[in-house]
């Protein structure tokens, strides 16, 4: 059955919108100080006293956030789309936000089910509510389709333009045809598959509770290799491509990160970090981030696995800059670090602000509270008549 979208197109400037907290911006004063300043800001239509924002997912345009009862919005990024530029005071002291904001909204699915990060493809936002997969035009937010899944899922799904990629507790790894709206292949690892897969133009890659990493056809079921680890793989994948090749990297709860040729599976470097890894991978440029549990962020060189430097009071990487990081730290501080020496620049108090999603597109950075106070922060750019 079709839900009916329940929003519209606005443009947000500096109004909320709902029953939700009243705003608590970061000051201008701090967002100079860290080399920040603040592009928009907006409120998620809901019921501060039952919702709450669960998901955050970013497409390089679009953020869509997803709560506890299936309410999906889309807030539209026009400025990161278009380059647009933002009116500016000699000493940016006073911020007017940007670029117009275009939003739907869309009621789906139950509250209190399980729910994942959304994915989402050229033309689709694909939604996971307990054990329903949906598919939603991500222009309008109109429900496509919707399908059962044999159980509720166990890590976030995958998506390209012919596939949907989920993992199940009973270690089973499903690929889904999104034009046939049915199973293509699937596959059984034997153990939880707590991370998505990562698509690797006609491969797949994901990996299992039992350590294993696999890398088959993403259309087909066949296997082309598996590449063993001691421990559980629970953290994102990432991979990156230079002038020797793609290469996937992978971290286990064995502290240890490993960088792996695709499609031979040939092992380029491997190093222990000391400490287990479950949050996400990120690399750029010739960095890889690597957060281990209770040693702060590592950046080590893609090409030979040497660590260049450890912040230990950051936590996780939401955003990376030519020549900046930035980071949560283990009290949702958002704190900027020097990118070639890891040095901390600037601390933020964003604790409020503890919905994150990590931006793989540029260094703009999107939080949100759990009562849907969405801001976006970017680098102070240069005044052009200055």
């Amino acid at each position: 059955m079709m839900h009916k979208v329940l929003g519209m197109c606005v443009v947000l400037i500096l109004t909320g919108l709902g029953r939700a907290e009243a705003p608590q911006l970061p000051s201008v004063d701090e967002l100079n100080a860290s080399g920040l300043e603040l592009v928009w800001h907006a409120q998620v239509s809901l019921d501060a006293q039952r919702d709450s924002v669960q998901e955050m997912a970013f497409d390089g345009k679009t953020l869509f956030l997803q709560t506890n009862r299936g309410l999906i919005q889309a807030i539209q990024d026009s400025a990161a789309d278009s380059g647009a530029a933002i009116e500016r005071t000699a000493y940016r002291r006073s911020r007017r936000s940007a670029g117009s904001n275009t939003i739907w909204l869309n009621q789906i699915g139950k509250e209190g089910l399980i729910s994942f990060r959304p994915a989402t493809n050229k033309t689709l936002l694909f939604v996971v509510n307990g054990s329903q997969l949906y598919a939603m035009d991500k222009k309008s937010g109109r429900l496509m389709w919707q399908f059962r899944l044999p159980n509720v899922p166990s890590a976030p799904l995958a998506a390209t333009e012919t596939h949907v990629y989920l993992g199940f507790v009973d270690g089973s790894f499903r690929a889904y045809d999104i034009e046939k709206k049915a199973i293509s292949w699937f596959a059984k690892t034997g153990e939880t598959i707590g991370t998505a897969a990562l698509p690797l133009g006609g491969l797949v890659a994901y990996a299992s509770e039992n350590g294993i990493l696999y890398l088959g056809d993403a259309v087909r079921r066949d296997l082309i290799f598996q590449f063993e680890t001691d421990r559980p793989v629970s953290a994102a994948l990432s991979s990156l491509k230079d002038e020797q090749g793609l290469w996937l990297f992978l971290a286990s709860e064995d502290q240890t990160v490993f960088s792996i040729g695709i499609p031979r599976g040939r092992m380029r470097w491997q190093r222990s970090l000391g400490d287990a890894i479950y949050r996400p991978l990120v690399s750029r440029g010739e960095d890889l981030f690597v957060s281990p549990e209770g040693s702060g962020i590592h950046c080590l060189d893609v090409r030979d696995g040497q660590e260049k430097w450890n912040a230990k009071s950051a936590r996780e990487v939401i955003a990376v800059g030519a020549e900046r990081v930035y980071a949560h730290d283990k009290n949702y501080r958002l704190v900027t670090l020097n990118r070639s020496s890891g040095k901390v620049m600037g601390r933020i108090d964003t604790r409020s602000y503890n919905r994150v999603v990590t931006n793989l597109h540029d260094s703009r950075i999107y939080l949100s509270t759990r009562t849907g106070l969405v801001i976006c922060l970017q680098e102070i750019q240069e005044d052009p008549s200055s």
